[in-house]
């Protein structure tokens, strides 16, 4: 027994030895660091003002490490700067990163339902940060690697990606924006409609099969200044042969605006119906690709490059709300296809008839009818929504030991 309580002391004495070396070797770090980032401090007071950055380190937002053709470490960063107040008109609880939204008009329509003529205007990066309710302006600038160390920026962009971190959805640059295709005279995106039509066939599966693929069309034509397209899927005997027409949706949007950067977690497209009529075979509409010969006008044989592959989910005619805008929310293939550099292009099609190919077996007369983008404005225009956030990280690489 005595011997084991002299054993005591010792186990005691060795865990303060522990625990006075793990405290030595804390203060030393901490003396290392406060050290190392006064000498910093003053390498940075060197450093001559034009090298200097554009604004106090806590401004510092967003920042991406790369080397130079040269082999050269530099530093690509956003701060802030002054407060972006409201322009004339503008709805400033539509304002995103990269977007304002003027209200242009306030009226109802033929029902009475309150709406709005908006305009908005893109730009091709984030450019508005909104920090406590308050947006404020974004400028960019370069440094080298070495100058950007010594700013004392750094932490505060640990700093704020910990509460990112922490606080889901508070990201850098988290944003939605809306994208819509020009009216007419485009500049960037078209949309409209291209239609086949198909007489002569002895039967059914013959005239419905040939108006589908565009062969031997008695009439393919291609419209891009109408202000309503009406997608179209009808089979019907005139005299003793087959009538097929197949009417098709094209809509492409810039989306380039997004950045290579840009990770999209959610898109949805929306179309405002202005009218429908269905009959008894069931049909629905969905979206699929498309591959306009030009991304600022439409022909005839763009009827020929829509996909098959549905990007979101049917949904049946009887289910579509006229004098509405109807939301297709895209699966991962339809999000997949969302150009984060250049044109998105998709076509709205009859599913099951169209795209899925089944031959109607009785007579077929489905329309809907939605509004394009030369209505004016953008009321009543399809529209892409994309929620997507930018990158806020840094590479911190081996000139910054901490």
């Amino acid at each position: 027994m005595y011997t084991k309580l002299r054993k005591i002391p010792k186990i005691l004495l060795t865990l303060l030895y522990g625990v006075v070396l793990v405290w030595v070797l804390l203060l030393g770090y901490e003396w290392g660091k406060t050290y190392f980032v006064n000498q910093q401090k003053t390498a940075y007071k060197e450093v001559p003002f034009e090298f200097k950055l554009k604004a106090k380190p806590e401004d510092v937002i967003y920042s991406q490490a790369y080397k130079t053709p040269s082999g050269i470490d530099e530093v690509k960063y956003a701060y802030l700067t002054e407060e972006v107040l409201p322009i004339p008109n503008e709805d400033i609880s539509r304002r995103t990163p990269a977007s304002q939204t003027e209200v242009l008009e306030k009226y109802k329509d033929e029902n009475g339902k309150p709406m709005e003529k908006l305009h908005t205007t893109f730009v091709s990066k984030p450019q508005f940060y909104q920090n406590s309710g308050t947006w404020r302006q974004i400028e960019y600038a370069t440094t080298t690697a070495e100058v950007f160390s010594m700013s004392g920026a750094i932490p505060y962009i640990q700093r704020r990606e910990l509460a990112e971190r922490i606080i889901p959805g508070d990201t850098v640059f988290g944003a939605t924006s809306t994208f819509y295709p020009n009216a007419n005279v485009e500049t960037t995106s078209v949309d409209g409609f291209a239609i086949c039509s198909y007489i002569g066939g002895v039967s059914a599966a013959t005239s419905w099969s040939n108006a589908r693929s565009g062969t031997g069309c008695n009439s393919k034509t291609a419209d891009d200044t109408s202000a309503t397209s009406t997608l179209q899927a009808a089979l019907n005997t005139g005299g003793p042969n087959w009538v097929a027409t197949i009417e098709r949706f094209l809509f492409l949007f810039d989306t380039s605006s997004l950045g290579s950067g840009a990770t999209i977690s959610s898109a949805t497209v929306g179309l405002y119906v202005t009218a429908k009529s269905s009959g008894a075979q069931s049909a629905a509409v969905n979206i699929y690709s498309s591959a306009p010969a030009s991304n600022t006008g439409l022909v005839a044989a763009d009827y020929d490059t829509t996909g098959t592959t549905a990007y979101a989910s049917n949904i049946a005619i009887t289910s579509i709300t006229t004098s509405a805008y109807n939301t297709f929310t895209l699966n991962s293939t339809g999000i997949a296809a969302i150009s984060k550099t250049s044109i998105t292009k998709f076509s709205l099609k009859e599913a099951l008839y169209d795209a899925d190919g089944t031959t109607p077996t009785t007579g077929l007369n489905e329309t809907l009818s939605a509004g394009m983008a030369d209505t004016g404005g953008t009321s009543y225009d399809p529209k892409l929504d994309v929620t997507y956030t930018l990158p806020g990280g840094f590479s911190v690489g081996n000139w910054f030991p901490f």
